[in-house]
Order: C-alpha cells, then sequence, then structure tokens
C-alpha cells in the first residue's frame, strides 16, 4: 500500500483493511526502527565512531555470553582502530 501511495495517508490505509486502527502505531514504530536499522547498515552513513560503537555492541555481547577472550580481541582491535582514526575519548572509553 505505500509503496504505491504517492504521500502517506493513514485514513487511506486503514479503509483498505490490510491493518486495524489498533495496531497502526505498532506498525509506524516497527517501520521507522527498520528504517534506522536500513540507514545504519548503508555504507554511506556509516562513520568511524558508530564502527567502533558497533565493535563495542559486539565485545559486550561476547562478554555477557561468557566469552571473554574474544571479547578482549575485538576490544583491542577497536582501541587500535580508534587510536588511528584519532578518536581519543573512545580509546579512553574503551580501555
Amino acid at each position: 500500500m505505500l509503496d504505491k501511495a504517492s504521500t502517506y495517508d493513514e485514513k487511506a490505509i486503514l479503509k483498505t483493511g490490510i491493518i486495524k486502527k489498533q495496531q497502526l502505531p505498532n506498525v509506524k514504530a516497527h517501520l521507522y526502527k527498520q528504517l534506522l536499522i536500513s540507514l545504519k547498515l548503508n555504507p554511506l552513513h556509516q562513520n568511524v565512531r558508530s564502527q567502533i560503537r558497533e565493535q563495542l555492541d559486539f565485545a559486550s555481547i561476547l562478554y555477557h555470553k561468557g566469552l571473554y577472550k574474544q571479547s578482549l580481541k575485538i576490544l583491542d582491535k577497536a582501541k587500535e582502530f580508534a587510536i588511528q582514526n584519532e578518536e581519543k575519548n573512545l580509546a579512553y572509553e574503551i580501555v
């Protein structure tokens, strides 16, 4: 429905019967989240800070799973990457 519409019209979406009025806020929130994920994964929108933060997230996940050595390896690589790219605050945070 959204692909075919030239403008966003909630009333038209509800008239089609695809979703109920109670579902609309959840669907909008889901689509917004998916849009942000898509933008994050797009190489044009990635910068050094987001790449380092992503590595910190991965290290955190591994740490909470009990994979301490793998987590430390990722942290070491992220620290070196931060230092190379003059992101000293992030390097300090990693340490």
